[in-house]
């Protein structure tokens, strides 16, 4: 008896630390996806910036 409920609780605890270690992943995939769209937005920020200033620079 004592041995099954100690097989069952490490099958529950093992899958626990799946589910975590996967939401982990995700996590982390997530602010990775993220640092990167802000990346990516900065620069086309900056690059906006330089166009609409060269724009108004050459207009004038």
């Amino acid at each position: 008896m004592a041995i099954k409920l100690q097989i069952s609780f490490y099958i529950i605890l093992s899958g626990f630390v799946k589910g975590i270690l996967i939401m982990d992943l995700l996590y982390m995939e997530m602010v990775a996806g993220f640092v990167i769209i802000d990346y990516l937005y900065k620069r086309l920020l900056v690059w906006r910036i330089v166009v609409s200033v060269l724009v108004i620079y050459y207009s004038f």
